[in-house]
């Protein structure tokens, strides 16, 4: 049986490969942010993994805090304890995005979820991936970006006066209970992005709408404008806020001359074709 996952820092999507494909989600399991005894934990936590170990004859695991070989090491250590006979592959979710959006030609594609990266893709290998600076220094115009605007303009008092009734009401939160979460406990980029959700339901409005553009055009900056043939490549966006997003985001491509191909929500689909060509 053959098992993909693609983990982002919200969230894993997982599909096995048997004689019917099943799917399921679980938390994100990036090592960069969890100690291995949490991703150990979590791993036992989900039925479908634990109620086929021994099955399970190939891993092929995409993953947000991939790019270093020491976080590679550690969760090989931790997947050949859990599925002892499988042959196990690990990359980068940069790379699962690139397989995912795959369409025969070189391209450059972008995450835009709860993060932020972009890689050159030559139909073959991925370059210029290990770009992003994570979500304290960096993640342009990702859901962790956006969502700290929101929560710190919150705390400032500086949302306009109806969003600020709204956002109190929508998440009966306070100044005190975010600074817990974010400093606190575990997981606060997954806290932080956990609010994207509050631009879309309010995009009509000034600030929102001001914001999202505002990101999205720092991202293309950054993460885009480094690559000298960027107007002459199709560029493929993958992640919820590229997927929520994409009529703001073709607007800001379009005054970039950035040719726009596939926006994909989640590649986990186009991961389940890759792999069975």
């Amino acid at each position: 049986m053959k098992l993909i996952a693609d983990s982002g820092s919200t969230k894993t999507d997982w599909v096995l490969i048997g004689e019917q494909q099943v799917l399921f989600t679980s938390s994100g399991l990036n090592p960069n942010i969890l100690k291995d005894e949490e991703i150990v934990f979590a791993l036992n936590n989900i039925k479908e993994l634990t109620d086929n170990k021994s099955t399970i004859s190939e891993l092929f695991f995409y993953g947000a805090g991939c790019g270093s070989s020491e976080n590679c090491s550690r969760l090989e250590t931790i997947f050949k304890q859990l599925f002892p006979s499988a042959l196990i592959q690990i990359k980068t979710d940069i790379e699962g995005a690139a397989f995912a959006a795959d369409n025969g030609k070189p391209g450059i594609v972008a995450i835009l979820g709860t993060g932020s990266n972009s890689c050159y893709f030559d139909g073959d290998n991925v370059f210029g991936s290990d770009f992003s600076l994570g979500y304290i220094l960096g993640d342009e115009g990702s859901g962790s970006y956006f969502g700290k605007r929101l929560l710190r303009d919150f705390c400032y008092q500086l949302l306009p006066d109806d969003l600020h009734i709204d956002f109190e009401k929508k998440y009966v939160i306070t100044r005190a209970s975010i600074i817990e979460k974010v400093y606190r406990q575990p997981a606060p980029n997954e806290f932080i992005a956990s609010f994207l959700p509050f631009y879309k339901d309010h995009i009509q409005h000034p600030y929102c709408s001001y914001f999202i553009n505002f990101g999205l055009e720092e991202f293309i900056k950054i993460y885009i404008w480094r690559f000298s043939n960027y107007k002459s490549v199709d560029v493929h966006f993958v992640g919820s806020v590229a997927f929520h997003f994409e009529e703001q985001l073709r607007k800001v491509c379009a005054n970039h001359g950035v040719h726009v191909g596939k926006i994909i929500a989640a590649p986990i689909w186009g991961l389940i074709q890759y792999h069975n060509k």
